[in-house]
Order: structure tokens, then C-alpha cells, then sequence
């Protein structure tokens, strides 16, 4: 009965650290313990008559102890340990990146409006029917007649023959005729807003007027060139003849007549013939502004029954060449 005493004491104990272990690391406390109640159990042999006290008192002291305190402690550190999971949903910000998205957007609603410049340069194109040219012209002269630009005017005019028999080889009479024409070079500049409308003058020009006609445009597409050939007349009248609707700046027969009375000479009959008459300007397509115009032309005249002092010719003739351009235009 002795022996068996110890036995279970034994038995007891290792059920205990078995329990006991299933709660955590216990494992390592729990050993010492059956050696201290085997080392225990011959000291109760020696004692014969207490036998019963000493195992029931290491028997119920030491395992209660132990499994109580520690299992419930340790099992409370593992609960800590899940504290660390809160921060996974932290990492989940970065969704706002998508917001980028939006910016390719932008750039095709400014790339729109160039569409509509190139439309507008595909719908220039130089008039090619002859009134039409006529009328681009006619469009610019009221333009500028309306805005009264300023520019700058060089006539060069050239008296290529005088044949007045023995008056033309007097110097004084041919001196006399070619500065009543207006022979040599002349520049004149007219401020803007002096625009007087006679020598370059709103034109009434129509197609009838004119032989020929053509209109291009220059490379960069800002002007309409034309070349206007004005057909010749007899005895162009200012404002009634083809020359007489583009511009004032000639002699007509009456003028020619007075003029020849004022050098002291006296004429039966007076006439005139243009010829090679050529009209070029460079117009602006936008607001059909003069960039530059040249107007040339030939005149002839015809005189009968001269008489200058004691000198007298039965007839007589001239020929004059007319260049006049103007340029340096400031609307």
C-alpha cells in the first residue's frame, strides 16, 4: 500500500503537466516536478507514521499552483500578438492614383479650333472671268477711297518724239511742250487721310474696258496679282474712257489745246490716241487693300495748223511714254 502511494502521486502529477501543457508552454515548469515528489517518497518511508500527511500536503500543493498561474497568463500575451493586423488596411490608400486619368482630356479640346483656318485658306481662289478681276479691282479703289491711305507716287514721263517740223527743232518751243506734258521724273508722298481721288480715283472701270485680264495669287496666299490690259481709245476723255475711269492723270485734248495757247502757240485741230495701256496691283485677300499698282500707258498726239511766232507747220505729232506707280501704302 505504501508503494502504490507514490504510484499515483506520480500518475496524479503527469495527468496535471498533461493538461496543463495543452494550455501553452507549460511543458518546462511541469518536469521538476515528479522528481521532487519521487525524491519526496523516501522520506515517507522513513516516517512510518505520517505517512498520509506529507503526500496528501506536496500532492495538492505544488500541482495547484503551477497549472493555475501560468496557463491563464501566458494564453493572454497571444491576444496582443493580433493587434498588428489593423495596419493591412492602411496600405489600401493608394486608389486615389485613378483621378490621373482625366488629364488626356484636355489636349483634343484645344487642338479644335485650327480646323476651321485651314478651311478658310482652301476657300481663297484668284477670280479667273474677267469681270470678276475687273470688279476685285474696282472693290479696292473704293477701299481705298473709303479709308484714304496714305503713299507714295512716282511718275516718270518720257517724250520719245516732237514733230513739229522747224518748230520742233526750236528748243525753246520743245522745252515748252515737254513741260506742259510733264516729261522727266517726278515723287510725290501723300499723308494719309489727303487722298484726293483724282490721281489714283475710285474706279468705274467695267469689263468692256478691257482687253485681257488675269489674277494669282502670290506664294504665301496673301495677295491677288493682276494685270488689267485697258484697251486704247481716241481722244480719252477724264471719267468717260476706259483710262478716263481709272485715273485723272493725263492730258485730254482740251487741256493738250489750252495748254499749247498758254506757250504762245496757236493750233487748228487737236487729237489723241492711247495705246499699250496696262494696269498691275497687288491687293491684299484679306480687306482688299492696295499693296502696290503701276500704271503705264502711250499716248500719242496730233496737231494741225501750228503757229508759233513767225513760224508756222501745217502739222505735227508727239509720242510720250507714261509710267506712274504708287507704293508705300498706309491704311
Amino acid at each position: 500500500m505504501k508503494k502504490l502511494i507514490p504510484i499515483l502521486l506520480v500518475f496524479a502529477l503527469l495527468f496535471l503537466v498533461a493538461c496543463g501543457g495543452k494550455g501553452g508552454d507549460v511543458t518546462t515548469t511541469a518536469v521538476p516536478d515528479p522528481t521532487a515528489a519521487t525524491t519526496a517518497a523516501p522520506a515517507t518511508q522513513a516516517v512510518t507514521t505520517e505517512p498520509t500527511t506529507e503526500a496528501t500536503t506536496e500532492a495538492t500543493t505544488e500541482p495547484t499552483t503551477e497549472p493555475t498561474t501560468e496557463p491563464t497568463t501566458e494564453p493572454t500575451t497571444v491576444t496582443t500578438t493580433a493587434a498588428p493586423t489593423t495596419a493591412a488596411p492602411t496600405t489600401a490608400k493608394p486608389t486615389t492614383k485613378p483621378a490621373t486619368t482625366k488629364a488626356p482630356t484636355k489636349p483634343a479640346t484645344t487642338k479644335a479650333p485650327t480646323k476651321p483656318a485651314t478651311t478658310t485658306k482652301k476657300q481663297v481662289t484668284a477670280p479667273t472671268a474677267k469681270k470678276d478681276i475687273v470688279a476685285l479691282y474696282n472693290d479696292a479703289t473704293v477701299q481705298a477711297a473709303t479709308s484714304k491711305p496714305g503713299y507714295t507716287k512716282k511718275t516718270n514721263t518720257v517724250l520719245s518724239s516732237l514733230n513739229f517740223g522747224a518748230l520742233g527743232r526750236m528748243e525753246v518751243v520743245r522745252t515748252a511742250v515737254g513741260d506742259f506734258l510733264g516729261e522727266g521724273q517726278s515723287t510725290q508722298t501723300v499723308a494719309k487721310g489727303k487722298f484726293d481721288g483724282k490721281s489714283l480715283k475710285k474706279s468705274t472701270l467695267t469689263a468692256d474696258d478691257v482687253t485681257a485680264a488675269t489674277c494669282t495669287l502670290s506664294k504665301d496666299g496673301k495677295y491677288y496679282d493682276i494685270t488689267l490690259n485697258i484697251k486704247g481709245e481716241s481722244n480719252p476723255a477724264k471719267g468717260k474712257s476706259a483710262l478716263g475711269r481709272v485715273t485723272e492723270d493725263f492730258k485730254d485734248v482740251s487741256e493738250l489745246k489750252a495748254g499749247m495757247q498758254e506757250a504762245g502757240a496757236s493750233v487748228g485741230t487737236v487729237s489723241t490716241q492711247t495705246s499699250n495701256v496696262a494696269l498691275k496691283a497687288r491687293i491684299s485677300v484679306e480687306g482688299k487693300r492696295f499693296s502696290s499698282i503701276t500704271l503705264s500707258y502711250q499716248m500719242t498726239a496730233n496737231l494741225t495748223n501750228i503757229r508759233y511766232t513767225l513760224i508756222s507747220v501745217s502739222k505735227g505729232d508727239g509720242k510720250l511714254n507714261t509710267t506712274i506707280t504708287y507704293s508705300d501704302f498706309k491704311y
